[in-house]
């Protein structure tokens, strides 16, 4: 789910027949991205079927900064759950 949001903010952007404001199809994407990471936290590390992973969506999506940095503090917190428990 994480690597679609990432895909459809691009598409989103890119279409140039639609006069969205990128800041305001940001802000949306990152309250759909708290939804699915409260509902499915493991999800964020999942790698698609070429091994690209969800930062690299982002990146190549050239979204924010901000959203990218979110992307990865979500990403080491999964990491870091998942140390602990096979700890």
């Amino acid at each position: 789910p994480f690597h679609f949001l990432c895909k459809s903010y691009a598409n989103s952007c890119d279409d140039t027949s639609m006069s969205w404001d990128r800041n305001a199809i940001e802000r949306r994407m990152t309250r759909i991205l708290w939804i699915l990471y409260r509902k499915a936290p493991s999800a964020i590390i999942i790698e698609d079927n070429h091994g690209v992973d969800v930062v690299e969506y982002a990146l190549e999506a050239d979204m924010s900064m901000t959203f990218i940095r979110l992307l990865q503090d979500m990403v080491a917190r999964v990491h870091e759950s998942n140390a602990k428990k096979k700890a």
